[in-house]
């Protein structure tokens, strides 16, 4: 890097003019230096809410837990799940299970979108770092009661990092047992597919097998519609977070095997940039294009390139 004009010489080698981006906490919409899948998608959860056809307070009841959130994570009152969450999603649960399957499975599908918000519940936080033994004693209750509320409802919790934890995403699996095909069963494979491949911090690279193999059974299986897009972009994603793994000392991947992953990430940006009409991300998905076919590799920053809970 030359920072003083003054300082180059004549004969300096080509160089590549690299962009940093730093880091920031703000307001408002996500960058637009990267590119989001669900950008110009439709929004699963309202489709699945109105294919389920339940009454429509209830239905609002749940959406409401989707509603953005205004400011930082710590800006945000207390989740408290055993009083404000569990509630709601038990009885929207029993509305689906009178509902004829396919229904039923769109139903299934709001809980799901909604359960992603379990990471949140106060319960499982534990913020306090200096708790008295009768704040952790009724901590520790709280804790327990939700954990067997979930239980009841059979809801699958997994723990991440520092022993937080998640919602598991068992109810995608039965949403698809109940609509194994039609309308509700696309629903559930873009549900599948919108948790897309991540970076393992555990590992070092990304595996993504599962979700290249989904989304290329999806293009496959469901005629061409507004999801195919999306689809596409998730792909492209795929293949360029596995193209972009590091070099392993004991088993490094082919460079042809590498090369073949980058021009089906190419391929599918291509696929992207043809049928999208999102205008958000063009040109930075046109730019990544021209950075593969160039040999360049992929460089984009996509909302998905962090590590899994």
């Amino acid at each position: 890097m030359v920072r003083d004009p003054k300082l180059a010489s004549a004969d300096d080698q080509p160089a590549v003019l690299l962009e940093w981006q730093r880091g920031t906490l703000e307001y408002g919409q996500p960058s637009s230096k990267k590119i989001d899948p669900e950008a110009a998608q439709p929004w699963l959860a309202l489709r699945a809410a109105k294919l389920a056809g339940l009454p429509t307070s209830d239905t609002l009841d749940m959406l409401s837990f989707l509603a953005p959130q205004v400011g930082d994570t710590y800006e945000q009152r207390p989740f408290r799940c055993e009083r404000q969450l569990i509630p709601v999603l038990r009885k929207w649960l029993d509305l689906a299970d009178k509902i004829e399957p396919e229904r039923h499975s769109s139903a299934i599908l709001v809980a799901d979108r909604v359960l992603g918000r379990l990471g949140y519940c106060e319960e499982f936080l534990r913020t306090e770092p200096y708790a008295s033994p009768e704040e952790e004693a009724a901590a520790d209750k709280d804790h327990g009661a939700l954990e067997q509320d979930l239980k009841e409802l059979r809801i699958g919790t997994a723990s991440g990092r520092l022993g937080f934890e998640y919602y598991s995403g068992n109810l995608v699996q039965k949403a698809l047992q109940l609509a194994p095909e039609g309308v509700a069963n696309e629903l559930a494979r873009m549900a599948l597919l919108d948790d897309r491949c991540h970076w393992d911090f555990n590992s070092d690279s990304a595996d993504c097998d599962k979700i290249i193999t989904e989304g290329e059974a999806f293009l496959t299986r469901f005629p061409e519609d507004e999801w195919t897009p999306s689809v596409h972009l998730i792909l492209a994603e795929a293949y360029a977070l596995v193209a972009s793994n590091p070099e392993e000392e004991i088993s490094p991947t082919p460079p042809e095997k590498r090369t073949e992953w980058q021009k089906k990430a190419a391929a599918h940006y291509r696929a992207w940039y043809a049928k999208s009409m999102n205008d958000r991300d063009r040109a930075l998905v046109w730019q990544e294009i021209w950075a593969l076919d160039a040999g360049m590799g992929p460089w984009l920053l996509t909302p998905s390139q962090v590590a899994v809970p």
